[in-house]
C-alpha cells in the first residue's frame, strides 16, 4: 500500500479529491490540521476532529490478510482511498505541547513541528507523538514570493534519530516543495539531505506531499524518481519512505491510540454477568464421586 500522510485539511472537501488520489496510486491519505503556536488558549481546530477512522482501517487490513476481502492490498490501484485525520502542532514553547497534546488524542495522527532544538527534544519525549515534522522550509501560509525560504531552526543530530527509533516516532519530509518555486525547493533539498545522510538512507523517515491543491499531488512512481533525481537515494529506499516507513508510522499510531504507555490493551469492560451459586456437594454426592473415580 502506498501512503500520503501530510495533505491539507482543506483537499477534503473537494470533490473527487479521493478519486484524483486513489488514480495517482495511494490508498491511504492523513488530511492535516495546522494548529500554529502563539495562541494561549487551545485552539478551536483540536476540537473539530472528524470520526477516528484507524482502527477501522487495521481492521480491515486484518480481513484482507485473512483472505476474507480483497482490496488495495494487492497493490492494484483501488477506487477507494481510506481517509485519516491528522494535527500537526507547531510548537515554540513547553506549555503549548503539554496542553495541547491532550487534546490531540482525538485525532488518528499526532505530528510536531519543533520550533527549537528544545522543542524536539522534549516533544520526543513525549508519549503522544507520532511524527516529527520537518518541513519548515514551507509550512508558512504567506504567498511564494514573501515566504523566508530557511532550513531547519536546528541541527538535526544522530542522537536525535536514535531517541525517535527507540521510540518508534517517525521524521517527515515533504515533495510538494520540490513541485512549488526553486526558493522552496533549495531549502527541501537542503534539509532531505541533511535527514537522508543523518538517518542511515531513510530509515525512520517518511516522504508525504504536503499538497494544499490538488493539482500538487504526484504519483507514486514521480516521487520516487523525484526522490532518486534528486536526494540521489535508491529506488528501493525512496519508495519505502511513503510506503514501508509509512505503514510503521501508521502502526505507533494505532498502537498508541488503543494501549496505555505502549503496554497495556484499553478494551471496553462488558457489565458484569451475575450467575446462581453451584450447590454445595452433599455426603452422598462425596461418596458417589469417590465410587466413580475406584471403577
Amino acid at each position: 500500500m502506498f501512503y500520503d500522510l501530510g495533505a491539507s485539511a482543506a483537499l477534503r472537501s473537494q470533490q473527487n479529491v479521493d478519486v484524483t488520489v486513489a488514480r495517482l496510486g495511494y490508498h491511504v491519505v492523513a488530511f492535516e490540521v495546522a494548529v500554529k503556536g502563539g495562541a494561549k488558549p487551545p485552539p478551536a481546530d483540536l476540537s473539530n476532529a472528524p470520526a477516528p477512522a484507524l482502527a477501522a482501517l487495521f481492521e480491515t487490513a486484518t480481513r484482507q490478510r485473512s483472505g476474507q476481502s480483497s482490496g488495495a492490498g494487492d497493490g492494484r490501484k483501488s477506487s477507494r482511498v481510506h481517509a485519516l485525520s491528522r494535527v500537526t502542532l507547531e510548537v515554540h514553547e513547553a506549555a503549548q505541547l503539554t496542553a495541547w497534546l491532550p487534546l490531540a488524542r482525538a485525532f488518528d495522527i499526532t505530528a510536531v513541528r519543533p520550533g527549537s532544538e528544545k522543542m524536539l527534544q522534549l516533544a520526543l519525549a513525549s508519549d503522544g507523538v507520532d511524527i516529527i515534522a520537518l518541513d519548515h522550509a514551507t509550512a508558512g501560509d504567506a504567498p511564494q514570493s514573501h515566504q523566508q525560504h530557511r532550513a531547519l531552526p536546528f541541527r538535526l543530530r544522530r542522537q536525535h534519530i536514535h531517541v525517535a527509533r527507540e521510540k518508534g516516532v517517525s521524521f517527515e519530509l515533504r515533495y510538494g516543495a520540490l513541485v512549488r518555486s526553486s526558493g522552496s525547493r533549495r531549502a527541501a533539498l537542503s534539509v532531505a539531505s541533511d535527514i537522508l545522510r543523518v538517518s542511515g538512507g531513510g530509515r525512520n523517515v517518511i516522504l508525504s506531499s504536503g499538497a494544499r491543491h490538488a493539482m500538487e499531488f504526484r504519483g507514486v512512481y514521480d516521487v520516487e524518481n523525484l526522490l532518486v533525481a534528486f536526494c540521489g537515494i535508491t529506488r528501493d529506499d525512496s519508495r519505502a519512505l511513503f510506503q514501508r516507513n509509512a505503514a510503521v508510522a501508521l502502526q505507533h499510531a494505532h498502537i498508541r491510540e488503543s494501549t496505555y504507555k505502549g503496554a497495556v490493551v484499553i478494551e471496553r469492560i462488558l457489565p458484569a454477568v451475575t450467575t446462581e451459586p453451584s450447590p454445595a456437594l452433599s455426603d452422598s454426592d462425596d461418596d458417589q464421586m469417590s465410587e466413580d473415580s475406584e471403577r
